[in-house]
């Protein structure tokens, strides 16, 4: 099952629902309604989405848990074609409202891939999530067409790239996040040091019982 949630951990205004994103496959979008629901239902009073160590899928999973969380009809994605001005916009394809509108971050760090670029971008660009990590995210844009050669081997052309609803780059650049999150006691990262993103700090392990953890850190 793609999508894990939890709502054990609470703060004041009530439980907070964890919900963990695996892989973006055909019925994930119909499972994360349901999670979203389900949690709403028990009170959650904020959300926290998990795509740590996600790789992608189906991009058309993410317009679809995009549509989940935003109102209306807004861009998801954009792409660049080979011309500087071959723009195309991604919308959601079939406009309404959010199932909430309570508060929520995005967990991501550099295993999150593709979809789950797409989504943490369009998320941050339409002002509906902030982005929490520990570095970007692995930057995989390119839209590419495979043409078959003799002997079995095959070519790989770039077409276009996605970019993010305010026209941000994600090919090999990946999504900045807002802020830096870290467990108690994670140590810095060496590769970290003199370079641009150098006020994260390694952490988020994946490891049993770290989304306990995290949760009360944030909170």
């Amino acid at each position: 099952m793609p999508v894990g949630m939890d709502g054990r951990v609470r703060q004041p205004d009530g439980p907070i629902g964890y919900l963990r994103l695996t892989s973006f496959s055909s019925n994930a979008a119909a499972e994360m309604r349901e999670a979203i629901q389900e949690l709403e239902a028990a009170g959650a009073s904020s959300f926290i989405l998990d795509l740590r160590n996600n790789p992608g899928g189906l991009v058309c999973s993410s317009i679809d848990i995009a549509r989940l969380w935003l109102d209306g009809s807004p861009v998801v994605f954009n792409v660049s074609g080979r011309e500087p001005d071959e723009i195309q916009s991604q919308l959601v394809d079939a406009p309404g409202s959010a199932l909430t509108h309570r508060p929520l971050a995005v967990l991501v760090n550099s295993g999150s891939a593709s979809a789950a670029e797409i989504l943490s971008g369009a998320l941050h660009d339409n002002h509906r999530a902030v982005i929490l990590g520990d570095t970007n995210t692995y930057g995989k844009g390119k839209i590419q067409s495979v043409f078959e050669l003799q002997g079995g081997s095959a070519l790989f052309v770039t077409v276009a790239r996605y970019q993010t609803p305010n026209g941000t780059e994600i090919d090999r650049i990946g999504i900045v996040p807002d802020h830096s999150c870290v467990l108690p006691g994670a140590p810095a990262s060496d590769d970290d040091e003199g370079s641009d993103s150098s006020s994260f700090m390694a952490g988020l392990p994946m490891v049993p019982g770290s989304e306990v953890a995290l949760l009360e850190s944030l909170m």
